[in-house]
């Protein structure tokens, strides 16, 4: 993928697609925040109507699963911020709350926890290159803290989320609807993943195979709801891992690595963040098993490549420059 785009000899307008990209995003937030204004005017705030409000339920509203959803406003965020350092508008921060309290209500608590520490990073970045005060940058990050974590804490749904994590015993007696998921399901995923992986290290048991071995493994472990459900791993690595083995993980990795290692010789920001998104999105979700997560990952990963590739002045229209630049940049500008 990276070489077949690396061949196109016109150099892509970057910001015009993150552009179209995030005012997509921004739109489809600002629907979900009308519908919960709408429930909530109609109804008392009582969990079954948060319940319609969070999670799953408001991601249909707009045809798509929490998991995606989440990731695509985290980018559009991330891209936000710089637009809002740059124009100093107000429409900036209103969209960017909107899409924050979206983002918490949806409950992906990966790309929740991932947002909050890339979103801080990037604040840190605008924040020292408009060369405010140490105190004031850490005020605002701080502030920016405070009103994510409110958000989350003040909703119960939410809050019986990441409980749920560290104690599955009261989220199931306090949250009855939530007694299928949480920490345990995942730790059933994930063991079964590995003991196929143990018996098939170097390659895997193959694409077909892989629903049928873990439909076994979960019945010869008495794991009623993943078999019943027929779940895959929710971990990417796992799940490179029973397909392909311990060599399909690698060239897996390989691939990542490259892209880290590129992105963090040029010192280009958001394609960093947006790689470290998806790595740690990846632990505890299988993004890239379904064309949802493929074709996001592999478009915004390339784009990124390839508008760097073509604004650098190089000799060869092969040669990839891997050689640092003085100071950090959010994008190529």
């Amino acid at each position: 993928m990276p070489f077949f785009f690396l061949s196109y000899q016109k150099k892509v307008n970057l910001r015009i697609v993150l552009l179209a990209f995030s005012i997509c995003v921004s739109i489809l937030c600002f629907i979900c925040f009308t519908n919960i204004v709408v429930a909530l005017l109609k109804h008392n705030s009582s969990n079954n109507i948060l319940w319609n409000i969070t999670n799953k339920n408001l991601a249909e509203k707009v045809g798509l699963e929490p998991i995606y959803f989440s990731i695509y406003i985290l980018l559009s965020n991330l891209y936000l911020i710089s637009k809002y350092f740059k124009n100093k508008t107000k429409n900036h921060i209103l969209i960017l709350v909107v899409n924050s309290i979206i983002l918490i209500l949806l409950g992906s608590r990966n790309i929740t926890v991932s947002y909050v520490f890339l979103t801080a990073i990037a604040l840190a970045f605008f924040l020292n290159k408009n060369k405010l005060p140490f105190r004031n940058i850490f005020l605002i990050i701080g502030a920016f803290l405070l009103f994510i974590f409110s958000i989350a804490y003040l909703n119960p749904v939410i809050k019986w989320r990441y409980i749920s994590v560290f104690n599955t015993t009261s989220l199931e007696k306090n949250m009855p609807h939530y007694s299928e998921k949480g920490a345990r399901l995942r730790k059933q995923l994930w063991t079964s993943a590995i003991e196929i992986v143990s018996k098939n290290p170097i390659l895997g048991v193959g694409t077909g195979n892989y629903t049928d071995e873990l439909k076994r493994t979960y019945l010869k472990n008495k794991y009623r709801i993943p078999f019943r459900k027929e779940l895959i791993t929710h971990n990417q690595y796992l799940t490179y891992a029973v397909m392909f083995g311990y060599v399909g993980l690698l060239v897996f990795v390989v691939y990542m690595a490259f892209f880290i290692k590129y992105f963090y010789k040029n010192k280009l920001l958001l394609p960093l963040l947006f790689l470290i998104s998806i790595i740690c999105i990846c632990v505890t979700e299988s993004f890239l098993y379904v064309n949802k997560g493929i074709v996001f990952f592999a478009f915004f990963s390339n784009l990124f490549l390839i508008n760097h590739f073509h604004g650098k002045k190089t000799k060869s229209p092969i040669h990839i420059s891997t050689s640092s630049s003085s100071t950090w940049r959010f994008i190529d500008e």
